[in-house]
């Protein structure tokens, strides 16, 4: 194995131990998080074309309602695609 193969072999590793640092202790749970992740990475990254161009946030201005703007209270919370 050549040393710049080697060298991004073990960049690899340590991003791979620095993400699994970080799940839950429950396999299922660290499998489903590990799954959305890929998930992310295939929708955000691999397809960027694909990505919202709306914007995420709406500014509210003083006074207005989330009914003035067409907006649901849970639409405005949370964006489900």
């Amino acid at each position: 194995m050549s040393f710049e193969r080697r060298e991004s072999e073990q960049w690899l590793r340590r991003q791979a131990l620095n993400i699994v640092a970080q799940l839950p202790d429950d396999p299922e749970a660290a499998l489903a998080i590990l799954s959305r992740a890929e998930t992310f990475v295939r929708g955000f990254l691999l397809e960027p074309e694909r990505a919202p161009t709306r914007p995420a946030l709406r500014i509210i201005q003083p006074g207005e309602t989330l009914s003035d703007r067409g907006l649901g209270a849970l639409q405005a919370l949370v964006e489900v695609p």
